[in-house]
């Protein structure tokens, strides 16, 4: 089990046996305590240590208090760059955690180690005891933003010091030199006949995905912000701020159903409104809030929906690539290869 306690309040417990097998990242607000975001990396499954990576670097505020914690099994798949990385971080003993050890770490983004231990098991069948640390920290002053000075409206100024004093995790939103551009302005397309079909965003409680998929998103020739409409299943406040905070309409959904009865209920709801909001469409285009965006995203479709509406044997049109990069996407001149449809 993972349990977080802050002032003898526990705030977190993870004590489900077939879940949240991994390492436990929590990211706290260094003046009150207050969890700001918390992760689970399957370490034991290949790839998530590079995920891990990308997350922690994506922490801006460098005196957040951080909290690390293995449950189950954390080592088979991490790799020596996670492990040099959690060093940078102030680990001493992360090159020490073994086949079902474990391992707890509270330190600071900067690098300011405050406590760490680490159990081995002495057979392989068995776990580790728990690892434990109970620590007195005195509270740190919050980074002022209202310092920086950011080129852009005093009312987008705000949005951002007002997201960045109680969120984390967002890469160079919150810097205060060179931050991410939030005043986006896309190229339109030629011959533009899509400009007014509605995009419907599917999220739920991954908002640091959805931000990264909106800036691309709002980046990509062509797109139309005033018909985006961001769906979430549950009434998750920080992904909402992330809609509002790019300019873009969020909708709450309350869950019905569980597992994919549930996902299947939050497309139909979906679906229905972007519909019932858009009575002039005949379309619609829907993304879910973890993909990459191309920068003709939109060209793709605009170019397509003559050969949609002429030829009644196609269903749908798919934008779809599972072979697609970050990198790949944003490379006009390549065509990727895809064996869906």
């Amino acid at each position: 089990m993972v349990e977080l306690k802050i002032n003898n309040k526990i705030v977190n417990d993870d004590h489900q046996s077939n879940e949240g097998r991994g390492i436990h990242v929590f990211v706290l607000n260094q003046a009150t305590g207050q969890i700001i975001n918390n992760e689970i990396f399957d370490t034991f499954v290949q790839g998530q240590d590079e995920l891990m990576i990308q997350y922690l670097k994506s922490i801006d505020d460098e005196h957040r208090l951080l909290a690390f914690a293995v449950k189950d099994e954390a080592s088979l798949n991490l790799g020596r760059k996670a492990k040099i990385h959690l060093e940078t971080l102030g680990s001493n003993l992360i090159g020490s955690l073994g086949w079902r050890g474990t391992w707890v770490m509270l330190c600071y983004n900067n690098g300011r180690l405050i406590d760490e231990t680490i159990r081995k098991t002495p057979d392989v069948n068995k776990w580790a005891e728990p690892s434990v640390v109970e620590s007195q920290i005195q509270p740190q002053q919050l980074t002022d933003y209202s310092t920086c000075e950011w080129i852009a409206s005093k009312e987008e100024n705000d949005r951002r010091r007002n997201f960045c004093s109680k969120y984390e995790g967002y890469g160079g939103l919150c810097r205060c030199d060179r931050p991410h551009d939030l005043y986006i302005q896309a190229r339109n397309i030629p011959n533009n006949r899509i400009h007014d079909v509605p995009v419907a965003v599917i999220a739920s409680n991954r908002p640091q995905y959805l931000y990264r998929m909106l800036m691309t998103l709002l980046n990509a020739d062509g797109v139309n912000k005033d018909k985006i409409i961001v769906f979430i299943d549950g009434h998750f406040v920080e992904t909402m701020e992330v809609a509002r905070l790019l300019g873009v309409r969020g909708i709450y959904h309350t869950p019905a159903g569980v597992k994919a009865a549930r996902i299947s209920q939050h497309y139909k709801s979906s679906l229905s409104a972007i519909f019932e909001l858009n009575p002039d469409s005949d379309y619609a285009i829907i993304i879910e809030e973890d993909l990459d965006i191309a920068p003709d995203f939109f060209s793709y479709f605009n170019q397509l929906l003559p050969v949609f509406e002429s030829d009644e044997s196609i269903y749908c049109l798919s934008a779809w690539n599972d072979q697609a990069t970050a990198i790949q996407v944003r490379i006009l001149a390549c065509c990727t290869g895809s064996n869906r449809c």
